[in-house]
């Protein structure tokens, strides 16, 4: 769905750390309101944690990496996946 929106690949890598925080701080919530505190990560200790310790500002440089990973590669992934799939039920 983010790739879908974001066409431009300067775009997609530089917002990709945006897409990431947001699913932190979604998950981060849903385990804080299941088990009453982050079970899996926390951020707190550090002085570039933003909301609680859910995000971590220092981290962007490797979804920067990740996005740009993605952009050239993610496309190749879901190419062969759809292959294996078809070969999977048409057997």
């Amino acid at each position: 769905l983010y790739g879908h929106f974001l066409q431009n690949p300067i775009l997609y890598v530089l917002l990709f750390p945006a897409n990431i925080w947001l699913l932190e701080i979604v998950q981060g919530t849903a385990i804080h309101w299941i088990y009453g505190r982050n079970v899996a990560w926390c951020y707190a200790d550090y002085a570039d944690e933003l909301f609680g310790g859910l995000i971590r500002l220092g981290h962007a440089i490797w979804w920067w990496g990740l996005g740009a990973a993605l952009w050239l590669f993610y496309p190749g992934i879901y190419m062969a996946s759809l292959r294996v799939a078809h070969l999977a039920t048409n057997r």
